[in-house]
């Protein structure tokens, strides 16, 4: 069949000439803008983007998100399923030419294509949602992966997923893998609906309360394809609407390192059945033993002072100041040869105390959510809740729990001596790293001042205001143009593994509105510890963005360094910044070049933020002489970045989000 049929049947579905003409053009060329179209078919813009609009109307070519917008034309096939039901008049024409015409179609001499280009895209309102997991589900061939609370749960369920997961023809051959949060106060509806789900075919299993309750990001997962990520505030509040918004990707890299996630939170969990049974009774396991706060006091204590070999904490930001109050009686126990692990998360609050207890003893940082527990000799559990003591006396499970703990203890990260503060805080000396010394030479003038740190002399309701009321200022001359930003900023300092084979690092986040002299924009700068005249500094030596005037100023911006020579433009679906109450996200799909030989793959970086906000305003002088002014509303942040390969969580001393910021740079000659 040749293509003028397959003009004449697109054209009898209701398609004009020029629709057919361009569908064919980008179903040939793959995604492009529409001057480009434009330009290669020898036509007018305008008249171009008004046919896109009217293909994108029909659903038959879908825009980016980004500006100016890229269009790519649906499978041909889908296109001819939806004239199939869209014009039941015209079913047997249709039905009768379809095999045909998708023999032909394959066959067409096209010019060689690239792969699909890894990018990222937001899906904003539930019934969107709802309806991209639908599609998910039906085109699963190995495994379905998903971590929810239970109240979405129950939410997909009246969407009719897993309906969708009993009508798949292939359900006996795909994994269907459910992680939920650990029930502590199951309802009747919620037993009855989960145990309805479990018959479609799902494998429900449930989040170790003694690992914590809360796993972040929530998430769902097609094969090796996909992924949908939401990010939920850590307060199960408002849980109804928390998953207005989520981001899609089909970055590999990105898919196999939050399945790597999945799976270790898959191999922690418990069996849906292993204990939910009598807690729907009422009922405690007969394998606990509770006692009331006095009791409980007193066997805890005989326990410890009965210790032989190990004893290994996970208390709370604040439980760890107490566990400081008894440094004696740690003292005393690495004299008697006992092995004391202690895992708590780690903030600017309690840092100091921290640092104190690791001269006596190791201690990790571990995100918030982990239950309060002691496990004495590997055989006495203890579990700690508001008014009463847990002990629990099941060897298999303190077995399985153990092992839990052990890996737990391997990825946790030590409170580091280099922290946020002792960068961005010029009464805090930076500290000196030699060690950390890589291949490097030194780069002039690079070390940035401070000449003002003020905390509180400013409100928070000011730096809203501003940016509220901003009006944008453009700048071009990164010597001679005020440059202006408003939006937010998260900062983080990364120790990764040695497995990684990456250098300590310092991750900057900027989500700009669109007031800001360069209009909307996301942008990072990644920047490595090297020496200069003033001593070791974090130097950036990469910048990437997704808007190009900024990409030129700011190459001017770094001149002297690294970074100046190593700006990466990238297109919006490339890189996504989102920012959601005191959380902000940041993905990139392209790998990253830093310094000497290191790059940074695919990854993705998550700061949520804590305690209570400063407000304040520092201003610095960087190696032009641009004076840099900030005005924020700030919080200490928890950092995890999720690498392909491994997931690493930071202490909080080691993030700062500023959630409102307003950032003005005055070239040298406006001071």
């Amino acid at each position: 069949m040749s293509e003028e049929t397959i003009d004449r049947i697109l054209i009898g579905c209701g398609l004009r000439q020029s629709e057919v003409e361009v569908y064919v053009f980008l179903a040939k060329h793959g995604m492009l803008k529409s001057r480009d179209i434009a330009r290669q078919l020898k036509k007018d813009k305008a008249q171009v983007l008004r046919v896109l609009k009217n293909l994108q109307s029909r659903g038959i070519v879908v825009p980016t998100l980004e500006t100016p917008q890229r269009f790519s034309a649906v499978p041909f096939e889908k296109v001819l399923d939806a004239f199939v039901k869209a014009k039941r008049e015209e079913a047997n024409l249709i039905e009768t030419a379809k095999d045909e015409l998708l023999l032909h179609w394959r066959n067409v001499d096209r010019e060689k294509l690239e792969a699909p280009a890894d990018k990222f895209t937001v899906i904003e309102g539930n019934h969107r949602i709802y309806s991209k997991v639908l599609t998910m589900i039906e085109e699963t061939k190995k495994q379905l992966l998903a971590i929810c609370p239970i109240q979405v749960l129950m939410k997909a369920d009246n969407s009719g997923i897993f309906d969708a997961v009993a009508k798949h023809p292939q359900k006996t051959t795909i994994q269907f893998r459910f992680l939920i949060e650990s029930l502590s106060q199951p309802t009747g509806s919620m037993k009855a609906m989960l145990e309805e789900v479990q018959r479609c075919g799902v494998i429900l299993r449930e989040r170790n309360p003694d690992l914590g309750r809360t796993p972040s990001p929530r998430m769902v997962i097609r094969d090796e394809d996909e992924i949908l990520l939401f990010f939920a505030p850590r307060s199960d509040s408002g849980m109804e609407n928390a998953f207005e918004t989520c981001l899609w990707t089909n970055c590999r890299d990105l898919v196999k390192s939050f399945t790597a996630v999945f799976d270790a939170l898959w191999s922690q969990s418990i069996e849906f059945t292993e204990r939910t049974g009598k807690i729907w009774l009422g009922e405690k396991p007969s394998t606990y033993s509770v006692f009331p706060s006095e009791i409980a006091q007193k066997k805890y204590e005989e326990t410890l002072k009965s210790a032989q070999k190990e004893i290994i904490m996970f208390t709370s930001s604040n439980g760890l100041t107490e566990v400081w109050k008894n440094l004696k009686t740690l003292e005393d126990w690495t004299k008697k040869r006992l092995v004391l692990k202690i895992m708590a998360p780690i903030t600017g609050k309690n840092f100091s105390v921290a640092k104190q207890i690791a001269e006596v003893c190791p201690v990790r940082h571990v995100p918030e959510g982990h239950m309060r527990l002691t496990l004495v000799d590997g055989n006495h559990l203890f579990r700690f809740a508001q008014d009463f003591t847990y002990l629990v006396q099941d060897p298999d499970y303190i077995n399985k729990l153990k092992k839990a703990i052990d890996q737990t203890w391997r990825n946790a990260q030590p409170p580091s001596s280099v922290t946020i503060e002792s960068i961005i805080n010029p009464a805090i000396p930076a500290p000196d790293l030699s060690e950390h010394e890589i291949p490097h030479r030194e780069f002039l003038k690079l070390a940035i001042k401070f000449s003002e740190f003020s905390v509180g002399t400013i409100t928070e309701r000011d730096v809203i205001s501003k940016i509220i009321n901003a009006k944008r200022v453009t700048a071009k001359d990164p010597l001679r143009d005020i440059n202006t930003a408003y939006g937010s900023n998260a900062i983080a300092i990364i120790h990764p593994p040695a497995f990684l084979n990456l250098p300590d690092m310092m991750i900057n986040v900027w989500h700009c509105d669109k007031q800001s002299s360069f209009g909307a924009e996301d942008w990072l700068t990644v920047s490595l510890w090297l020496n200069t005249p003033q001593g070791y500094r974090y130097v950036p030596v990469a910048h990437v963005t997704d808007n190009p005037d900024a990409a030129e100023y700011r190459k001017g911006v770094y001149a002297l360094a690294p970074a100046g020579q190593n700006t990466q433009l990238i297109n919006k679906d490339q890189f996504q910044v989102r920012v959601q109450g005191n959380t902000l996200f940041a993905g990139w799909t392209v790998p990253i070049k830093l310094y000497q030989d290191y790059v940074l793959p695919p990854s993705c970086i998550l700061f949520e933020g804590y305690g209570r906000v400063i407000t304040g305003i520092t201003k610095t002088k960087a190696a032009s002489g641009r004076t840099q002014v900030q005005e924020f509303n700030r919080l200490e942040a928890f950092v995890t970045y999720f690498h392909p390969t491994s997931k690493y969580s930071a202490p909080g001393t080691d993030g700062l989000f500023n959630r409102e910021i307003v950032f003005t740079a005055y070239p040298a000659s406006s001071e």
